[in-house]
């Protein structure tokens, strides 16, 4: 099998001429023991397996729009073991300039890595060649980078959903931190009180006595009727409407993490039923965990081209 898509415990083949020229062709996913691939994949290192490798490839994936997988190759040019490294650790670097006339050599990531980690309380340091030749004159590589799409940098970025939510909610936060800063601040009064007519003012014992007539609607007082004993003008101010923009963020914070993450808005409410959860669980499934398996099969099948 020259091309194959590992997806749990199966392997999606081709159709493939094999070493002896005949033609095979195989309809759908089989199940296979003996592929090279799938038996690395089952133990891909001494300290991780098959399941947590692909869950902190995908948290990874996610979090900082792309994973690093590190491969071992064996004498024979197949890979035995992936040993992955955090996105945060891992440095692309270049050899001399990238000006170049072929886009493939202007355009790559990196010719080689720089892993700058930490593990049990450890520091370590690697430096990861991105391609090796082998002793047949094959092209290997020793680093696959997953990578989800990024308008910024579309050869060498990476821009995670979970980082977009996170930069969502910290344009909220300082918008939070806006009106809780007007909040305490209270520069303005709720309302304004005043005499009707060209009185001209009042004086300074009018004034005081109505301070003290308001001051009985404080905390437990509003609501209670008040008694004008003259003919007065009373105004009252309105939230502008940024103010009021500030006090639905909250209600829509939710709403955008689960939008830009991929998640119905279903799953985080109780306001739903079954008919709905079923639909939104197939949505969830098609339109955000398949394209990531789609995107992990397709580098997967660099290795086994």
């Amino acid at each position: 099998v020259h091309k194959a898509m590992v997806s749990g415990g199966y392997i999606r083949q081709k159709a493939t001429e094999d070493e002896y020229g005949e033609y095979w062709e195989h309809e759908g996913p089989v199940e296979v023991y003996d592929h090279p691939l799938y038996q690395m994949m089952q133990a891909p290192n001494p300290f991780q397996d098959l399941q947590t490798l692909l869950y902190v490839s995908c948290m990874d994936l996610r979090t900082h729009g792309m994973a690093y997988w590190q491969l071992q190759f064996n004498q024979n040019a197949l890979p035995f073991q992936i040993y992955s490294h955090n996105p945060r650790f891992v440095t692309p670097k270049f050899r001399g300039s990238k000006s170049s006339s072929d886009p493939s050599q202007a355009l790559k990531p990196a010719d080689y890595y720089d892993v700058n980690g930490q593990t049990s309380g450890r520091n370590y340091r690697m430096t990861l060649e991105a391609y090796a030749e082998s002793a047949w004159k094959q092209t290997l590589p020793m680093v696959l980078r997953f990578q989800m799409p990024d308008q910024r940098d579309r050869y060498g970025g990476g821009y995670g959903p979970v980082r977009a939510a996170f930069e969502d909610e910290t344009l909220n936060h300082e918008y939070k931190a806006l009106g809780q800063a007007m909040l305490e601040n209270n520069g303005r009064p709720d309302l304004i009180l005043s005499p009707r007519g060209d009185t001209g003012g009042w004086d300074p014992e009018t004034r005081a006595r109505y301070e003290k007539d308001f001051d009985r609607f404080r905390k437990r007082g509003r609501g209670k009727p008040f008694f004008a004993d003259e003919d007065i003008r009373l105004d009252q101010l309105q939230w502008s409407p940024v103010e009021l923009a500030l006090e639905s963020l909250d209600k829509s914070t939710r709403e955008s993490i689960f939008f830009i993450l991929g998640v119905p808005q279903s799953f985080g409410t109780k306001e739903t039923n079954m008919a709905n959860l079923q639909a939104s669980d197939y949505l969830f499934m098609s339109k955000t965990i398949r394209p990531m398996l789609r995107l992990r099969d397709s580098i997967l099948n660099r290795v086994n081209a």
